[in-house]
């Protein structure tokens, strides 16, 4: 037979016996990869049931044959989806997504398959079979109740203030991969009967419990090997800062990559002792120690001139030691930061710049670590038509405060004012214009223009329609504005400024710099030099 000839035979017993056995080695494979874990080794705690995520998609309505080793185990397939909240209040916290468990996936919303299956006690040690193939598997001891608190700083505060975390964290606490960091500030804070969410046969509360339990589990793992290193990485994770206004308000880092892979290797039973140590370590060294943020560029007058006022956040479970100093000086007024507090720092403002025309700058310090923060120029100029006043800035929230980056309102909240001079005499002006979706002006909202240091002697005015005993004011299409005399003695040559805009959608802004939450005294100030009207003076 030629080689043509023994070929053709070849290809036709392939096609009488080879295919169909091919064929089928495909099904199986294609069956083998539907049902394969998400995880490359699957954490078990006996007791609860298992939220097993999947790789593919099954087919609808099929479900899998599971077991403990040979003995046949309950499960029930379900799809997790999740989809963006709407209509949410601006908060300090990001949004979170409302997730729900369905029996059939939906078409265009993200989500994943996962099986849930009972872990019987009885079953430990066996090995996770699904459809014949068996998954790797680690049981673990069922994670203690409550963490180490006293080895953490104290949640202390104002009743009003805990129950303004506890109810931040709310949406924390439905959200089945945040839970966990929700619940160890509960546990720091005594947690309270009304904040601890009960168990049920919901599938998602299964998974956030799931997700908590691991991390519990993790934490106790470390705190075996290391009882401080472990306080500190609690520490950390739930960080909550007490800020200078007295809020408590949720610190921690957003990147939870980092986190997860930390978790698996608290978890991994082949993993040791100094590598949990180095891994944990590597983390907290990449987390931010401090967070320094400029109050006020104005806040007062000293000997000196000008104080600049900083805020330094210190996260760690341990305490700081704090200073502030214009660049190229030296460190000065060192202050003690107690573990996840605040310290408000004042020094006069330098009367240099880093370079010709650039701002001025002044280092925040807190043990090794630095940052340069600038300071609003001293003396904006107002002169003819006007200093144009904006753009006002967002208040912070937990992603910018941690960036150091504020952001500008959004164009529908918008808001800007202009501060002229009268024709007819030496009064001063602000005209005011903020921006609202919707068709009528929202009767809450307003303006609050506070003149005069913030450490000291101000006035607040109040204008918009949130202000019954202020100026008149009008709305257009999309925006309302206002005129209001700023109280400017005759003879000043400068004045100090800022502005605050408080929004019905609960949020606000404000100018020259951003506010935190519960902020009580205000915004900081600018100062603006009177004396370029024109080439005249102010009294002119």
């Amino acid at each position: 037979m030629g080689t043509i000839d023994r070929r053709s035979a070849c290809w036709a017993a392939l096609g009488v016996l080879g295919l169909p056995l091919w064929r089928e080695a495909l099904a199986q494979q294609s069956r083998a990869v539907r049902w394969s874990p998400l995880e490359r080794r699957v954490v078990v705690i006996p007791g609860r049931t298992l939220v097993v995520p999947l790789e593919e998609a099954p087919p609808s309505g099929e479900e899998p044959a599971v077991a403990w080793g040979s003995e046949p185990s309950k499960s029930r397939l379900v799809w997790f989806t999740v989809s963006t909240a709407q209509n949410l209040p601006v908060g300090w916290l990001p949004p979170v997504g409302l997730w729900s468990a369905e029996p059939r996936a939906e078409d265009g919303r993200r989500g994943f398959w996962a099986l849930l299956v009972e872990a019987d006690p009885r079953a430990r040690g066996r090995p996770l079979r699904i459809e014949g193939r068996t998954v790797p598997t680690a049981w673990v001891v069922p994670p203690p109740s409550s963490i180490d608190a006293a080895r953490l700083p104290p949640l202390t505060g104002a009743p009003a203030a805990r129950a303004t975390l506890i109810t931040a964290l709310a949406p924390v606490m439905a959200d089945p991969f945040l839970r966990w960091r929700a619940s160890l500030v509960l546990d720091r804070l005594g947690d309270p009967p009304t904040a601890r969410a009960q168990a049920s046969s919901d599938p998602v509360d299964m998974l956030a419990r799931q997700n908590e339990d691991r991390w519990r589990v993790a934490i106790d793992t470390l705190s075996r090997d290391d009882a401080d290193l472990a306080a500190d990485l609690v520490a950390r994770v739930s960080v909550v800062i007490s800020s200078p206004d007295g809020a408590l308000l949720p610190a921690w880092s957003l990147e939870e990559s980092g986190l997860g892979a930390l978790r698996d290797e608290l978890l991994n039973p082949d993993s040791n002792e100094g590598r949990r140590a180095s891994r944990a370590r590597a983390w907290l060294e990449a987390d931010a120690p401090a967070i320094a943020w400029v109050i006020d560029d104005f806040g007062g007058l000293s000997g000196a001139g000008s104080l600049a006022t900083v805020a330094i956040a210190n996260p760690s479970r341990t305490h700081a030691v704090g200073s502030l100093a214009p660049e190229g000086d030296a460190a000065r007024n060192p202050t003690r930061i107690d573990g996840q507090a605040c310290a408000v720092l004042r020094v006069a403002r330098p009367t240099r710049t880093a370079e010709p025309g650039g701002p001025s700058r002044v280092i925040a310090r807190a043990g090794g670590w630095t940052r340069p923060l600038n300071l609003v120029g001293a003396g904006l100029p107002a002169s003819p038509p006007g200093l144009v006043i904006g753009p006002f800035l967002e208040q912070w929230t937990l992603a910018s405060w941690r960036a150091g980056a504020p952001v500008a309102a959004p164009g529908a909240h918008a808001a800007a004012a202009l501060l002229t001079r009268a024709t007819d005499g030496p009064s001063w002006w602000l005209f005011i214009e903020c921006r609202y979706p919707g068709l009528a002006a929202p009767p809450a909202e307003v303006v609050r223009v506070h003149a005069g240091p913030r450490d000291g002697d101000s006035t607040v005015l109040s204008v918009g329609p949130g202000a019954p005993d202020g100026p008149p004011w009008r709305a257009d299409t999309g925006r309302w504005s206002a005129a209001v005399r700023v109280p400017i003695d005759r003879g000043a040559d400068s004045v100090l400024l800022g502005l605050e805009h408080v929004r019905a959608d609960e949020g606000r802004s404000s100018w020259p710099r951003a506010m935190m939450p519960g902020q009580s005294r205000g915004p900081g100030r600018a100062a603006i030099d009177l004396t370029r009207w024109g080439g005249l003076g102010a009294n002119d």
